[in-house]
């Protein structure tokens, strides 16, 4: 693996998009210990206090808004494309509980202990996934330094955490808030023990990915009109609002936007849960934060 110094903003991008790809790419599982000296090095817009010892709670409550509820207890990822990859790879996920997060519509499936199996789609899954991942680390462990050397021992005493923690009372609640409601179950965690996730890449996901989008194309293609434009529209809860506002100057997204109910049944009624299953194809949907779209693109870009 390539580990030259970063010179530029490009750079350090590309380093550290380098080192969690060869990494993952090799066989077995890997440290997210190992992602944490690139993400430092990319200076990520949304952990803008990675470098600095004092907690981002800000990035933390981001990052676990974006992981499921049993986070605190999983210490092994393992990604992968199918259900049939993972039973190959001895992981009988379909007997597994499935488990959801706040921010993010991604499939997962809890085995009840320390092993949480992801499915992940394309590769804009893998670069959304690993920062959240290292961020969510590298927080747990500087919150858990903070509460060790403040002697913290009543976990529901929100001054106490205030005072170890170097914050005010709004942020604890914050904090709570971010870590939902088992949040003194979690900080007792927290003291107990540090944050040392592993992550496995099966072997095939990335030859995986054509194929899966090939069947859920099929899937959904008796389905697609005849000569008609198709939108696939993100899953985020915000897609459609931005729809309504460009309304007006596309008739066509006027007539996608009026609810069913409030027209005649055309030739194409858009059908529930058929844009979360997608990326964007045809027409990317407006709305996805400014600083998150910059990026992906950049990202592109240098791969192309």
């Amino acid at each position: 693996m390539d580990r030259q110094p970063p010179r530029a903003t490009s750079d350090e991008i590309d380093l550290y998009i380098r080192t969690y790809y060869s990494l993952l790419r090799s066989s077995g599982d890997v440290r997210v210990r190992a992602f944490e000296e690139a993400h430092l090095y990319s200076r990520s817009s949304l952990h803008l206090g990675a470098e600095d010892p004092n907690p981002d709670l800000a990035a933390f409550a981001y990052s676990a808004a974006r992981l499921p509820e049993p986070m605190p207890n999983i210490r092994r990822i393992v990604l992968g494309q199918s259900p049939t990859q993972f039973r190959a790879a001895g992981f009988p996920i379909e007997r597994w509980q499935v488990v959801r997060t706040r921010g993010r519509r991604r499939p997962l499936r809890w085995d009840g202990g320390q092993t949480l199996a992801v499915f992940v789609a394309s590769g804009s899954d893998i670069d959304d996934l690993v920062p959240i991942l290292t961020a969510y680390q590298l927080e747990w462990n500087k919150l858990r330094e903070r509460l060790i050397a403040g002697a913290v021992t009543d976990v529901t005493d929100d001054a106490s955490l205030a005072a170890a923690l170097g914050v005010d009372l709004a942020d604890v609640a914050r904090l709570r808030g971010a870590l939902g409601a088992a949040s003194d179950q979690i900080l007792k965690d927290m003291i107990a023990h540090d944050c040392d996730i592993f992550v496995r890449l099966l072997d095939g996901s990335f030859r995986e990915y054509q194929r899966s989008a090939q069947r859920w194309w099929n899937a959904i293609l008796p389905q697609v009109p005849q000569g008609r434009p198709v939108y696939f529209v993100s899953s985020n809860s915000h897609s459609l609002a931005n729809l309504r506002r460009r309304r007006d100057r596309d008739p066509l997204l006027l007539a996608a936007c009026i609810p069913p109910r409030a027209r005649q049944p055309g030739p194409f009624e858009p059908r529930a849960g058929l844009g979360s299953q997608g990326r964007p194809a045809r027409d990317a949907v407006a709305g996805q934060d400014r600083r998150r779209r910059a990026g992906d693109r950049a990202v592109a870009a240098r791969r192309r």
